[in-house]
């Protein structure tokens, strides 16, 4: 933050600021005030994000993401107030509902951790019929390679942590796009989240144009799941994008979309090698979080 107030802040690939010279003003709503600047991503950011990601999935052990989310709880409960005004000020939110905001994302954060340390493999045997011998079946998870999330401008900190929260407890890696009206918060809660000790490969943000930017990760095939959070139009405009893209075809993968009709609340676009792992309704309101497969399928 500079003198007068404004936040200076940047899109960030694996935790290095991009460099580009395009910059965007965040105003206030209600006064037309400038809250603060972000540093733009360009196509080749995007790029860079994808190949950053490339085999970070599963690569911290449960500890490890229960302790980064756990850091990071701590973090932005010492910082609440920071964040709380942040969020009034780019929003236009009153303090009484961002203060409210924050404190409900450091719980997000607390139950992520919390889920971070379950193992939901199961085993199944299989002398259960005549022809069954005893054998015992394993089957674990494991985290999709690479996650989209988008995430809409009226809950900036909130509907943020609930897709970054959930991904990081399941050792997915993110790209995180957040809406140009409302991008402060978020960068400063990516930011939080590296001084937690999250590895930058885990997670790039990502401000910059749709079509040149976003657009070209949502439809490439390294990235296995786009999670949207939005109006309907974006959503099917998503979708459409989405069920464009070339995806590998073996047996057990089975590219889906889910929308309003599948009675999920929330237009989403998922597919890659199968649906999300299963997160508690505290996470994500009873939606299915960014998660992982089961390569038994």
């Amino acid at each position: 933050m500079n003198d007068d107030g404004h936040c200076q802040l940047t899109s960030y690939v694996a935790a290095q600021p991009v460099s580009g010279d395009d910059l965007l003003d965040v105003v206030n709503p209600y006064n037309g005030e400038l809250v603060g600047t972000v540093r733009q991503a360009t196509p080749e950011d995007a790029e860079r994000a994808i190949v950053a990601a490339s085999g970070a999935a599963g690569q911290l052990t449960r500890y490890q993401r229960y302790e980064i989310l756990m850091k990071a709880r701590t973090a932005l409960n010492e910082q609440a107030e920071e964040f709380a005004q942040l969020i009034m000020r780019e929003s236009g939110l009153c303090l009484r509902e961002t203060r409210y905001e924050t404190g409900r994302a450091a719980d997000v954060m607390q139950f992520a951790a919390i889920e971070s340390l379950k193992d939901d493999g199961q085993i199944f045997s299989c002398d259960v019929s005549p022809q069954g011998k005893q054998r015992k079946i394993f089957t674990t998870r494991e985290p999709l390679q690479l996650a989209l999330a988008i995430t809409p401008f009226n809950h900036p900190l909130n509907q943020v942590i609930h897709k970054l929260a959930p991904a990081i407890a399941a050792a997915v890696p993110v790209i995180l796009k957040p809406p140009k009206r409302t991008p402060l918060t978020a960068i400063r809660l990516v930011e939080l989240l590296y001084e937690a000790g999250l590895p930058g490969e885990m997670l790039s943000v990502l401000v910059g144009d749709n079509r040149s930017v976003i657009e070209p990760i949502i439809v490439d095939p390294r990235v296995e799941l786009v999670s949207f959070t939005g109006s309907t139009d974006v959503g099917k405009k998503i979708a459409t994008l989405w069920l464009q893209k070339e995806m590998p075809r073996t047996g057990w993968q089975c590219p889906a979309h889910h929308s309003r009709g599948c009675g999920h609340g929330t237009g989403r676009a998922a597919g890659g090698r199968g649906l999300l792992s299963k997160f508690r309704a505290a996470l994500h309101g009873g939606q299915t979080a960014a998660g992982s497969r089961s390569p038994a399928g």
